[in-house]
């Protein structure tokens, strides 16, 4: 018997040092401040005597001291001196109160502090000047009454976009993902929804962006049952980004200064076989390419094409990545390098079987390169998702039996012209971690 017509949102902080962001200041808030100094700032005034809970001199006896008023000079002072009227923080002419403020404080702010008579309790008190900063935020209180989080205007906005309202029910307003997009983050953040729904999370957070000239970037997930990924979500935000005509005629304007990729998840095998073990290399890719913000792929580098099992090289105005894949070529590469002219540095990720980031290899051209660890969720996957099987020791025998044409294919992972080598033969990494478990000392057998 009850409409229901409020949501619940929950909060969860990492540690004490969050800091929250706020909502921009309403006319209920601006009105307050009805005073204007000789600068044309707006003030308003507040008594620093402490009201509600906890007013007493009882309650907080070091709150209670004197302020020092001259009323020719019009300064105050916490200093007594000749001639001054002597306020303390008074409830009434009976009762003792306190000062929001303790004594040092009010020292260190005391040129925004003065003092008046209150002719309707007919005493004295100091107050504060309390001025208003364009830019400060308000603190969000616990119920959220806006006309934005309507539950209502979610569809409203979607059926404006040109969807039907059967298409996804009950999207959430882009008003509430947007108020909490400025309590928990700032300009730069970057923003995950992993049940991204119809997309309104990217949305909002390319409206803020727009609003407060924000670098916010958004990543969301979710599954593709009735190809609402596809049809509804993806479709939505390249709406937002491209414009649209509502369904009354209306051009909207896109939010231009975006883009959006869109990135199918699939499953590798668990086997651990250097074939799979390729595939999940190929596959992390793409996430340091999130990470690097850099999606624009050259087929060659220094002028020669690279066989994409063995490397691969991004590149736009801002960021160079290479990516290589086996850690015997990093010599072939580090010799390139020496002879290459470019601006700014190339950002170097070798895939092996360990964090080593080849600091020596590339000695002679770090001026050139800014070498990068691979991410750590990348290592778990690569050493411990990937369990070893049984099969390993004929992969290991294989491999082996072709060390002798390791050497020569090295340089088969760039083209020096037309064709090269095949290196499906090579050794891999886990082939060669596998070995040095096998025989004690790495490599020793080899």
């Amino acid at each position: 018997h009850i409409a229901t017509a409020h949501e619940y949102i929950m909060i969860y902080r990492k540690s004490s040092q969050l800091i929250t962001g706020g909502f921009e200041a309403g006319e209920h808030i601006t009105k307050r401040y009805n005073k204007i100094d000789s600068n044309g700032h707006k003030w308003r005034e507040i008594d620093l005597r402490k009201t509600g809970n906890n007013d007493l001199r009882t309650d907080r006896p070091n709150m209670y001291y004197p302020f020092y008023w001259d009323e020719k000079t019009k300064a105050l002072s916490l200093v007594s001196h000749e001639s001054c009227r002597e306020i303390f923080p008074m409830k009434d002419a009976e009762n003792q109160g306190c000062w929001r403020w303790e004594k040092k404080t009010a020292q260190v702010n005391i040129e925004r502090l003065y003092a008046r008579y209150m002719p309707a309790k007919k005493q004295w008190s100091v107050f504060e000047m309390d001025y208003f900063d364009e830019d400060e935020r308000i603190k969000p209180t616990s119920v959220w009454d806006f006309k934005d989080v309507n539950s209502e205007r979610g569809s409203e906005l979607l059926i404006k976009l040109g969807f039907d309202k059967t298409d996804f029910q009950n999207p959430k307003p882009i008003g509430t993902i947007n108020r909490i997009l400025q309590i928990g983050s700032h300009k730069e953040s970057t923003i995950l929804d992993f049940f991204a729904g119809s997309g309104t999370t990217l949305h909002a957070t390319m409206e803020l962006n727009n609003t407060d000239k924000g670098t916010r970037k958004c990543i969301l997930v979710t599954n593709n049952e009735n190809n609402i990924c596809e049809e509804i979500t993806y479709e939505r935000n390249k709406r937002v980004i491209n414009g649209y005509t509502t369904p009354k005629g209306e051009e909207v304007q896109g939010l231009q200064n975006n883009s959006l990729r869109y990135y199918k998840t699939d499953f590798l095998p668990r086997k651990r076989t250097i074939k799979n073990m390729r595939a999940l290399v190929a596959a992390s890719t793409d996430l340091l390419c999130i990470k690097n913000d850099v999606y624009t792929e050259l087929p060659t580098f220094g002028g020669r094409k690279l066989k994409p099992e063995a490397a691969r090289y991004f590149e736009d105005d801002k960021t160079k990545m290479l990516v290589i894949y086996n850690e015997q070529t990093v010599d072939v590469f580090a010799t390139m390098l020496r002879t290459m002219d470019f601006e700014g540095k190339i950002k170097i990720y070798v895939f092996s079987n360990n964090r080593y980031a080849y600091n020596d290899n590339f000695e002679e051209v770090l001026n050139k390169v800014e070498l990068c660890a691979l991410p750590a969720a990348i290592y778990d996957a690569y050493n411990a998702v990937l369990k070893p099987t049984k099969k390993i020791e004929d992969e290991i025998g294989n491999a082996l039996a072709s060390r002798d044409s390791e050497k020569t294919t090295t340089q088969g992972t760039l083209y020096f012209g037309e064709g090269g080598d095949d290196t499906d033969e090579m050794l891999s990494p886990v082939v060669r971690q596998t070995i040095g478990e096998l025989f004690n000392e790495e490599g020793s057998e080899l």
